[in-house]
């Protein structure tokens, strides 16, 4: 186990002690956590919003694109799956928003994904409770609103927060994000007034638009955006002056599109944990807590980290990112 990876079990430690909604548990900077051992990586998107914001695009209605596409997953220690209210009977449905996302979600094809963190739990998942595993591609606003039910899982670093807690379950944490923000160079961020005083965008329905609103109250209305990647292509067109999201995903934003001039201003107090979006009435709760549980205690969460995440967002430590200036 690297030096990374420790660092992301000690975030675990802390945080899921600390706090069960994502919420600030103290300045990062006193526990480095997250680190590249198992965060770094993509967007957005961890999320969960008590609001209505005005959104950028139009709400899409759930999308449903191309026919998905079932890969059988190994079978290992199945799980009784008699007690399964599945959508597909022998077959865990993946539910797939943002795509693709540089070490989360790879390919071209959301319904058949190539590589990445969360097809790889997923796959692992499946093969835990003895099923097939088919990804559906949807959007992120019609699974956390429930206007889209097709799914028994979701995963797209998801913020495990209390009211979210209410319509689904979770599995333990996999993933753990500092939020911060993206400007474009030649943005001079010397208070926390110069933050408040930018157009600022999140995505609809994340707890980083959440934490625009609640925490930041900025002096410009900010923009919601239905995708989360929309608010980077927003920022570098100036439709925004910065963007408020994970730290990891603006990384992978950076090495993604190359020669940009988008840079992280600096990084907020708040650090949010993800999950397994779990359907609540598909029975299969205990199963996927047990599978992830498994996981990490054997080192396939590491491992599948090591593979995907650190890479795309080179081998960068978020921890890294200098704090934003102090509110008040």
């Amino acid at each position: 186990m690297d030096s990374s990876q420790g660092n992301q079990r000690a975030a675990r430690r802390t945080i899921v002690s600390e706090t069960e909604a994502g919420v600030a548990v103290g300045r990062p900077s006193i526990v480095r956590i997250v680190v590249f051992g198992t965060i770094l990586a993509l967007l957005a998107v961890a999320c969960s919003s008590t609001s209505n914001p005005t959104t950028a695009t139009s709400a899409a209605a759930p999308v449903t694109t191309a026919a998905p596409v079932t890969t059988a997953a190994p079978v290992t220690t199945a799980a009784p799956t008699a007690s399964f209210n599945l959508v597909k009977d022998g077959t865990l449905t993946v539910a797939v928003a943002d795509f693709p996302v540089p070490g989360f979600w790879e390919g071209t094809d959301p319904s058949h994904p190539e590589g990445g963190l969360e097809p790889a739990i997923a796959k692992y998942i499946a093969g835990e409770l003895g099923l097939e595993v088919e990804f559906v591609p949807t959007d992120f606003s019609a699974i956390i609103s429930r206007q889209f039910v097709g799914f028994d899982i979701f995963l797209d670093q998801v913020s495990i927060t209390d009211k979210r807690k209410e319509l689904f379950d979770f599995s333990e944490p996999y993933w753990f994000n500092p939020m911060g923000l993206m400007v474009m160079k030649g943005t001079t961020i010397t208070t926390f007034e110069d933050i408040k005083n930018l157009v600022l965008g999140a995505c609809a329905g994340c707890n980083s638009y959440d934490y625009i609103v609640d925490v930041i109250k900025p002096n410009v209305a900010p923009r919601a955006f239905q995708a989360d990647v929309e608010k980077y292509t927003a920022l570098e067109s100036n439709q925004i002056g910065g963007a408020v999201g994970d730290v990891p995903g603006m990384l992978s934003q950076i090495i993604a599109r190359k020669g940009t001039d988008m840079v992280i201003a600096c990084r907020f107090p708040k650090i949010s944990t993800a999950g397994v979006l779990i359907r609540k009435d598909a029975g299969i709760t205990q199963a996927v807590q047990a599978a992830m549980k498994k996981a990490d205690a054997d080192g396939t969460l590491d491992a599948l980290r090591a593979k995907w995440v650190f890479p795309a967002l080179g081998n960068q430590d978020p921890m890294d990112t200098p704090e934003c200036p102090p509110q008040g």
